[in-house]
């Protein structure tokens, strides 16, 4: 004699739920890493000075990345690529070898190329 199973109306919103919470779980990860886009930008200091320390870091973040630079300087008409981990907005920071300081807020790494360093400015595109 065959043998009924009776599966409730709970049973089912259970076993939905378990079998789709790995892919709420990827899919919440996958946003914020650079998969969608390439965020790879230049660097080009374009000012009369060295550009002692260039930072960037999230947005969200609280305070500034050590410098990326990593002790050297960017002289006067040099460049250097960089390439963030995440496409959520960042905040970028350079300073001159004069000390002055220029910042840049809620920028999309894959909407520009390159940051560039000015006498007076920080500029994305």
């Amino acid at each position: 004699m065959p043998r009924t199973i009776h599966i409730t109306k709970e049973h089912l919103m259970l076993r939905r739920r378990l079998l789709t919470l790995p892919l709420l779980a990827i899919s919440g990860l996958a946003p914020a890493y650079a998969q969608n886009c390439d965020t790879v930008f230049t660097l080009t200091n374009r000012a009369n000075r060295s550009v002692t320390i260039f930072q960037y870091d999230l947005v969200s973040n609280t305070g500034w990345s050590p410098n990326r630079l990593e002790g050297t300087n960017l002289s006067p008409g040099a460049s250097r690529r960089f390439v963030p981990r995440f496409t959520t907005n960042y905040k970028f920071r350079a300073v001159l070898a004069d000390g002055r300081a220029f910042e840049l807020y809620d920028i999309n790494p894959c909407r520009i190329s390159e940051v560039t360093v000015n006498d007076g400015r920080l500029i994305a595109r």
